[in-house]
């Protein structure tokens, strides 16, 4: 049995630890004792996808936060994992854009329509989407594609309102087991999904979306995703240990 929970609005993020560093990553990230800058994992509690990601994250120390709608408090996949429960009216914020990303993907109004009978499931699924995704610095999306190259199913909404809002989106096709970066208004196929370059800052948040038919492919580019971003995260700490250790030496030179 799970344990019902009272549904306070979301909290901010927490204070990140901070190090004597002069080369410290910003204050918005959660910083390892090393350092080095912990991506915050935006993801909902609905299917598969989510708990894979989050699962997959958790493990190799990142911060997750699962979003969840007042109908979905006891969702299975929603266990241990740092809770951000949507009340009605958060969840209503995500309206206008959800029209908007509907209309774009030529979708019915009956998509996106509320029954007489008040908020639907599968309605909150779309609307915690627009939550996820609103703040992040680059989503990324674990899916199928149709023949005419658009995201099949739950994930098309959360991809389309990220797109809207200008944020970077990459979408692993799990039928061609390949990545996609969507630019200049289609998707097109790219070896791995990019990151932030050395020369600019990484992104404090990444949103995760997924298939609720989450195959071997696909949890497999969701294992590959994870580490190549703590490989970086590696590199980074590598970098500014470098960067302390020769500011420590012209410090102490200066003094004698």
């Amino acid at each position: 049995m799970f344990e019902k929970s009272v549904t306070p609005p979301p909290l901010p993020l927490p204070p990140a630890r901070r190090t004597t560093s002069p080369h410290s990553p910003p204050s918005n990230f959660a910083v390892d004792e090393e350092g080095a800058a912990l991506p915050v994992l935006n993801v909902g509690c609905f299917n598969e996808s989510d708990n894979y990601w989050k699962e997959t994250a958790q493990r190799h120390g990142f911060r997750v936060r699962s979003f969840s709608a007042p109908d979905r408090q006891d969702d299975v996949y929603l266990s241990v994992y740092e809770r951000v429960h949507l009340t009605s009216e958060q969840l209503l914020l995500a309206d206008p854009h959800l029209k908007t990303a509907n209309e774009k993907l030529r979708m019915p109004a009956s998509s996106i329509a509320q029954p007489d009978d008040g908020i639907t499931s599968i309605m909150n699924v779309r609307r915690v989407q627009r939550h996820i995704v609103k703040d992040a610095t680059a989503v990324f999306v674990v899916c199928h594609f149709t023949a005419k190259g658009k995201i099949s199913g739950e994930p098309a909404w959360g991809t389309q309102m990220a797109i809207d809002a200008n944020i970077p989106v990459f979408a692993f096709d799990q039928l061609v087991n390949a990545w996609k970066i969507y630019d200049n208004g289609k998707f097109r196929t790219v070896d791995e999904p990019g990151l932030p370059s050395s020369s600019t800052p990484r992104p404090t948040t990444y949103a995760c979306l997924g298939s609720p038919f989450l195959v071997k492919t696909g949890r497999d580019a969701i294992v590959k995703l994870i580490e190549k971003i703590v490989v970086e995260r590696e590199e980074v700490a590598k970098v500014a240990q470098v960067a302390n250790a020769t500011t420590y030496c012209k410090v102490n030179e200066k003094e004698k």
